[in-house]
């Protein structure tokens, strides 16, 4: 029995070798085009949450030293503010809060020199009993992510910016 008409266009239907290959070769362009990109929104999304949780951090120890009347201190886990941070008031036996340390990628500088990481105390009024450092939160070697910077004004209201010139290291101009 011959095959009719309808059996050939059966036959027909699918894609050969050489047209699926192209596809591959298409999209593996487009994704080595959108690695770099997407590799610096991951890092900018980890620095931005970086500067988030320090500046929630902020505000949190600032009305907690309002509610219960008395000092609380925010201050680095260890030598540098990038291992964590901890709240604790005074009189406490532990801390009020604890922040683990940010990912490895993500570095803090203080001010616009690598000066101590001092700690920012609050007074009962919610303002900061001495000049509160200026933190820096960047990602070294990219250039592509914006620094964010979290300082605290007199009054004790912290606040961000963003960095305007492409220099992480020098604060945000």
């Amino acid at each position: 029995m011959a095959p009719d008409s309808h059996d050939a266009v059966l036959v027909a239907r699918g894609f050969t070798l050489v047209e699926t290959m192209i596809v591959v070769a298409i999209l593996a362009i487009f994704a080595a085009m959108a690695g770099p990109s997407f590799i610096d929104m991951v890092k900018t999304a980890k620095l931005r949450s970086a500067a988030s949780d320090f500046y929630s951090s902020l505000l949190s120890a600032r009305s907690e030293a309002i509610k219960r009347r008395t000092a609380v201190t925010l201050a680095p886990v260890g030598a540098d503010w990038a291992t964590g941070w901890t709240a604790t008031f005074t009189g406490a036996t532990g801390p009020l809060a604890k922040h683990e340390a940010l990912a490895t990628d993500v570095a803090v500088q203080v001010n616009a020199t690598a000066d101590a990481a001092n700690p920012i105390i609050y007074g009962t009024n919610g303002r900061i009993s001495s000049a509160a450092p200026t933190l820096i939160f960047h990602v070294p070697g990219a250039a592509a992510v914006q620094a964010r910077c979290v300082s605290v004004d007199p009054a004790g209201m912290p606040r961000t910016q963003i960095d305007t010139n492409g220099v992480a290291t020098d604060g945000c101009n």
